[in-house]
């Protein structure tokens, strides 16, 4: 087979292969974050830490007069801030961190599929991207270093790997507006001692 027919092979079967990337990224979603959601008693150790405390959006009296509720909302950014003030009035806190860390595992799988894609020329796209999301998986379901910076609870440093790739693929496709909102929402969502 020549490179031009096997680079066809793949281009004919792009549906397909668009589907198995969804497939691969839900299921690995419903690995990453389904625990923690399916039993409540079961959170990351910095839970303690970065999610007791946005209990008080929901209860503005809760908490009166603790300092370290002080200390902790003041270094948190905020977008984050933000983001949990919203959700927490709807849903509970430590939930609303389990689903936000769902959705910033399926965003980061996303992004690694555009990256993927915007690799190379036109031919055999769909294949780099689901190449691209499967290493993703691998990456962050293997790696000590990256199930730190993604832990299942959306605490702050776990919005920086989405947009760090947000920004990469926005280099690589050339489109600098995204680069720009990538770093926006950086400086909203990441805390200054991880910058």
């Amino acid at each position: 087979m020549t490179d031009r027919s096997t680079s066809g092979l793949w281009d004919s079967h792009e549906p397909l292969l668009r589907a198995a990337a969804a497939v691969v990224l839900a299921i690995a979603a419903a690995l990453w974050v389904g625990p923690s959601l399916l039993r409540a008693d079961l959170f990351e150790d910095d839970a303690t830490q970065h999610v007791w405390w946005l209990y008080r959006y929901a209860d503005p009296e809760l908490f009166r007069g603790d300092v370290m509720v002080d200390y902790f909302r003041t270094m948190a950014p905020l977008g984050y801030r933000a983001l949990y003030g919203v959700a927490a009035r709807f849903i509970d806190a430590l939930l609303a961190a389990k689903l936000v860390s769902g959705l910033l595992y399926l965003a980061s799988g996303w992004l690694a599929w555009k990256i993927g894609t915007s690799l190379g020329g036109r031919d055999s796209r769909a294949i780099r991207g689901l190449l691209g999301l499967i290493s993703f998986v691998v990456v962050v379901s293997v790696g000590r270093t990256f199930a730190e910076v993604l832990p299942p609870l959306a605490f702050q440093r776990a919005f920086s790997l989405p947009l760090v790739l947000m920004c990469l693929w926005a280099l690589i496709a050339r489109r600098y507006r995204w680069i720009g909102a990538s770093w926006v929402a950086a400086a909203s969502c990441i805390p200054r001692s991880c910058r």
